[in-house]
């Protein structure tokens, strides 16, 4: 008996293994079978065997002479599946491209693919309480495109014990599979537990470098791949149904495809599942089940080895082909309606309110619409610029840009209190919405909106002329999922851009946007976001911000041109100096900055460009309304925005800047043709670390230094 062959068996039910001992083998010889491999004596060989796990029942068959290869592939054929086998759709996208099922099937060869698969599960955390031992058993070509991944795990099951009434639970040992196949592009999970999925997938896509997609299979796709005739039976749902109906309906008949069309009154209702006749082979039926928002197809009654295999590549390949050929080119409804954005893990970590994904969504398909049609604009349906305010909340910068009549373009405003007509931002507080003027912070009343053109502007209502303008948190969001779900089309926040205004998505990617640059994308410091800080150093570190000033004792022109040459540290901005051309300056209000450099951006070839940073000492947080910190940062960054010697403007501060401070810096950068850097609490611990190492200072010394410097700090100008 070759060894190999029996360890078919892995695959094939413990019940069905144990049939193929007693049906092959006299009683006798498989009573000696038993006591060779158990080592133990048996007076009822049949419950015996029921007892034993299925890696014995496959030494015994290897050891049994009568039991031939034949044999063993007939009860692998009879028993590899599950009885109601199902299959959930995936698409399948590598991030190395082109790839194919060749180049797959030989990087997986000698059983890779299983070891790189279980080395991926030993890494990655997994929610126990429904299974555990998850583990991949085999691999084999199903045919010449299609990989098989055999897999087993452990289920458990809760129950009530009858003698003491105690909360217990047991385990079960089931068995799955999954079918790969790059050519297509998809993936297939078979799994008796759908709690299981995720954790599939995620092994999938982080052991052969892919992304796996969720699919709908859409109305679209069984029209044209199901024949009608065939339906009998489906389910009909509305979340908010006309008065009178109900929620969720199910009907059956053995001719629906007549019925369903005289089904009045329920023609706004979706169809998540149905069920159709299915013809497997020649005169061999099936009951096939359809899961359209899951993706999900499913037999009723257990099928051969060979027949699951030539039917289900078969059937799977037709749905992906079709849906490949609505996302390349179908509507962008369509396309949405298919692809199952809506599930995607990182969108629900970003926004735990389904209301604010879904306008997110919205966004997206906005667009996608616009790269795929050309067009610079696109309708939002089914929110009005109110809905899109209160749900996206701290995630946006709302302006107000009134249209006026007379100029014949919506319009920047003019305060009539301070006269400033730089931003003028709408702020909705318990069900008020006003307009604030940035500059002075007083109401902008709706009777006094003046153009700059001094022409009078009437509203009814203050959403009329409302700009929103997304965060980059939002704005990242969105490339991210763009880049993952449309690999083809693609989202570059550098060259690319949207805002909202009157209830329409406008799209630009005719000029270079982007504003805001990571000291991290910045090759020039690479010494300082290159460095690994550990905990313990970076502890103190966190201390030396806490206590280190914009100044220190001695602030004069004498005393920082001194301080240049000197191995201390006892302001924010001398760190600078240890790795750009930066020169210390006391600060008497109308020097250039508090700090000032020539930096370089390659990514939008500035080069040799004047950066200009205004400093800050250690704050918790500073937001966007803080007074009066806020309020003078804003200030200060608008007359740095408006010097024409500056090319890069930037906030040098040890703390957290709130996203609103953050947009509006941006929204003025943008406005002025400047470009920012900033440098918050992370960059500057390793701005401080570079340069206690570049100064050959002592950690601890340095705080000590500080502190020690700090009395003798005097109230006035600070030095640079």
């Amino acid at each position: 008996m070759n060894k190999k062959k029996a360890d078919k068996l892995l695959h094939v039910q413990r019940g069905a293994i144990k049939e193929l001992l007693i049906n092959k083998t006299e009683e006798d010889e498989l009573i000696n079978l038993y006591r060779k491999e158990v080592g133990g004596e048996t007076k009822n060989i049949h419950d015996a065997l029921s007892r034993l796990d299925k890696a014995t029942l496959i030494k015994m068959v290897n050891q049994c002479a009568k039991i031939l290869e034949e044999d063993i592939e007939e009860c692998f054929e009879e028993y590899r599946y599950s009885r109601k086998p199902s299959f959930r759709l995936f698409s399948l996208n590598p991030f190395k491209t082109p790839y194919s099922s060749n180049e797959f099937s030989a990087e997986i060869k000698n059983n890779k693919g299983v070891n790189s698969l279980n080395e991926t599960l030993e890494t990655i955390s997994m929610n126990t309480d429904f299974f555990r031992n998850l583990k991949i058993l085999d691999q084999q070509e199903i045919n010449n495109e299609s990989v098989e991944f055999s897999f087993s795990f452990e289920e458990i099951y809760d129950y009530i014990e009858p003698n003491t009434e105690d909360s217990a639970f047991i385990y079960e040992l089931k068995y799955g599979f999954l079918w790969i196949n790059f050519n297509k592009n998809y993936v297939s999970i078979s799994s008796p537990a759908d709690q299981l999925t995720p954790t599939l997938k995620r092994v999938i896509e982080k052991t052969f470098n892919c992304f796996v997609r969720d699919l709908n299979i859409t109305e679209k796709v069984i029209n044209h791949i199901f024949m009608k005739e065939n339906m009998k039976r489906t389910s009909l749902f509305h979340p908010e149904p006309p008065k009178g109906f109900p929620e969720k309906v199910s009907i059956s008949d053995t001719n629906m495809a007549d019925k369903t069309e005289h089904l009045k009154g329920y023609e706004g209702y979706t169809v998540p599942s149905s069920v159709y006749e299915e013809e497997i082979e020649d005169n061999f039926y099936s009951t096939l089940g359809i899961n359209r928002n899951k993706g999900k197809i499913y037999l009723s009654r257990q099928l051969k080895a060979s027949q699951l295999q030539t039917w289900g590549l078969q059937r799977i390949e037709q749905i992906i082909d079709c849906i490949n050929y609505i996302i390349k080119i179908g509507e962008t409804d369509e396309i949405f309606a298919t692809i199952s954005i809506e599930s995607d893990m990182e969108l629900k970590l970003f926004s735990p309110r389904k209301d604010e994904r879904n306008i997110i969504l919205e966004l997206i398909k906005g667009i996608v619409y616009c790269k795929k049609t050309g067009e610079d604009n696109y309708h939002i349906k089914n929110f009005t610029t109110e809905d899109l305010i209160k749900n996206l909340g701290k995630r946006i910068l709302v302006q107000f840009h009134p249209y006026c009549d007379e100029c014949g373009n919506h319009s920047d405003i003019a305060c009539p209190e301070c006269g400033s007509s730089d931003v003028k931002d709408v702020l909705i507080k318990k069900g008020s919405t006003d307009v604030i003027c940035s500059a002075c912070y007083e109401r902008v009343m709706a009777d006094r909106i003046k153009c700059l053109s001094d022409h009078h502007i009437q509203i009814s209502s203050i959403y009329e002329g409302v700009l929103i303008k997304p965060y980059t948190a939002l704005v990242e969001l969105i490339e991210r999922l763009i880049n993952k779900y449309f690999p083809g089309l693609g989202f570059n926040l550098m060259s690319e851009y949207f805002y909202l205004q009157n209830n329409q998505l406008h799209f630009s990617n005719k000029t270079a946007t982007k504003v805001m640059f990571k000291v991290s994308e910045l090759e020039q410091f690479k010494v300082i976001w290159n460095r690994e800080l550990s905990d313990s150093r970076k502890e103190k570190l966190e201390g030396i911000l806490q206590v280190i000033k914009e100044k220190c004792s001695k602030h004069s022109n004498e005393a920082c041109i001194a301080c240049q040459n000197e191995k201390s540290l006892l302001c924010i901005m001398k760190p600078f100096i240890t790795f750009t051309d930066h020169e210390l300056h006391p600060h008497h209000g109308h020097e250039f900055g508090d700090v000032s450099f020539k930096i370089n951006i390659p990514q939008i070839n500035l080069n040799d460009a004047v950066f200009v940073g205004m400093a800050k000492s250690y704050e918790k947080a500073i937001v966007f309304a803080s007074k009066p910190l806020g309020r003078e940062m804003i200030q200060q960054f608008v007359a740095k925005c408006q010097d024409t010697r500056t090319h890069v403007l930037g906030l040098i501060c040890a703390a957290r800047l709130d996203q609103g401070l953050m947009a509006m810096c941006e929204d003025l950068a943008r406005k002025y043709n400047k470009k920012i850097v900033m440098w918050q609490f992370e960059e500057l611990l390793q701005v401080v670390d570079y340069a206690i190492e570049y100064l050959e200072l002592d950690v601890d010394n340095v705080r000590q230094s500080i502190e020690e410097d700090s009395p003798n700090r005097k109230k006035g100008p600070k030095a640079g």
